[in-house]
């Protein structure tokens, strides 16, 4: 497939609506190696990032943290407040995600990779978010996110 193609198809590529986990992971873990221009492509990414964050299954929340690592690590500072909002929410809330073990150290890590001793002042900054997406969440869920998300 050429490059000009590529590019006219990748609006749609990025999308994991209505896929089943496998072919979830296997997008997220192409957008990883592509290194697509986030200065177009960056806010569709990030929402598409955040629904895999959001995801049921574990799997998906895995491939997901790795692509919004490689992410928000591939963006200066000045860059990756402009994600804070709407990535904020579902990072502190998936340190407490009890669901895999794994993830939940992976997700602690990327916390602080991230944001080192900042979180609290980052979560008080955009507390409004934070909170809306847990009810959210409560909502879609039930009570075991509830738990998690009020720990934050």
């Amino acid at each position: 497939m050429s490059l000009v193609r590529f590019k006219s198809v990748l609006p749609g590529f990025l999308s994991v609506d209505s896929l089943n986990r496998n072919q979830k992971n296997v997008k997220f873990c192409i957008r990883i190696a592509l290194g697509i221009d986030l200065s177009i492509y960056g806010k569709q990414l990030a929402q598409e990032i955040i629904k895999g964050l959001e995801d049921f299954c574990s799997q998906t929340r895995v491939t997901a943290a790795i692509a919004c690592r490689k992410f928000l690590l591939s963006l200066t500072e000045k860059e990756r407040e402009t994600y804070y909002k709407v990535m904020l929410p579902p990072l502190c809330l998936n340190r407490y995600y009890m669901a895999d073990a794994k993830f939940l150290l992976y997700s602690q890590e990327t916390w602080k990779t991230l944001f080192g001793t900042r979180g609290p002042e980052l979560v008080a900054t955009y507390i409004d978010s934070v909170v809306n997406d847990c009810d959210y969440l409560f909502e879609l869920i039930g009570s075991k996110i509830f738990t998690s998300a009020y720990m934050c």
